[in-house]
Formats: structure tokens, sequence, C-alpha cells
């Protein structure tokens, strides 16, 4: 887990940081958000936010926790604490997002062919399955 000092961010500074996120995110491309992106986030923080789209993405399509955790080398309890904040309400926009997406981004439609490998491929083997990829 990444450390986070505790050390307050002045408020114009964070509302100022935010504003230019939103703007990078709304207004440019998408080859510049993917090297801002790269350069921002280090490898383990771009594969925990991989997992925890890919875990609100197999909770919405009724996956086991037991078979999510398995998959993505997460503990039940922290896949469990995922399923039960989506019960209640939580990461409902990020929940409709995923549902809207129209996975025309190549990367994402391999990460989702990735994901459901476990799922799809019963008789397959996974090598099989990995090279047709």
């Amino acid at each position: 887990m990444p450390h986070i000092s505790k050390r307050k961010i002045h408020s114009s500074i964070k509302v100022d940081a935010n504003s230019r996120l939103f703007s990078l995110l709304i207004e440019e491309g998408s080859y510049l958000r993917k090297k801002v992106f790269s350069e921002l986030f280090t490898y383990t923080e771009r594969i925990m936010l991989l997992k925890r789209i890919a875990l609100l993405l197999l909770i919405s399509k009724g996956h086991s926790i037991y078979a999510i955790s398995e998959l993505l080398g997460m503990s039940t309890s922290t896949v469990k604490r995922f399923y039960h904040s989506t019960q209640i309400g939580k990461y409902k926009e990020t929940l409709r997002w995923l549902k809207k997406i129209h996975l025309k981004n190549k990367i994402l439609r391999q990460i989702v062919k990735l994901v459901a490998i476990p799922f799809e491929a019963r008789r397959e083997s996974l090598g099989k399955v990995f090279r047709e990829l």
C-alpha cells in the first residue's frame, strides 16, 4: 500500500489541482491522458486501480466473492467489503460507468477477456486461450 502523508493540503491548492485533473480527464485527448497517467501513477498504483475496476466489474456481473478473490488475488474480506459497499449504494457512479462502456478500447477489451478466462474457458486450456488473445 502506498504511503500517504498525514499533512493536509491547503484547500486552494487542492481545489486547483482537482480542477486541473478534471480538465485532463474531460478536455484532453486519450494520448495525453495515457502519458500523464503513466508519469503520475506508479506501476503499483495502476495495478491497484485496475484491480478495483475489475473487482467492481465482476461484482456487477454477479460473480461469486470467492471466484473474484481467486481471480484477482485479493482477500475474500476485501471483495466482501466492496460487495457490501455496492449493496448500500457506494460506487454507484462507477458501476453505472462500467455498465455503459462500449468496449471500443482495445486494452479494456483485453482486460475483460483476461478477467473472464476462468469463467468461460472451463474445457479449454488457459494456454490456448492466451494464444488466441
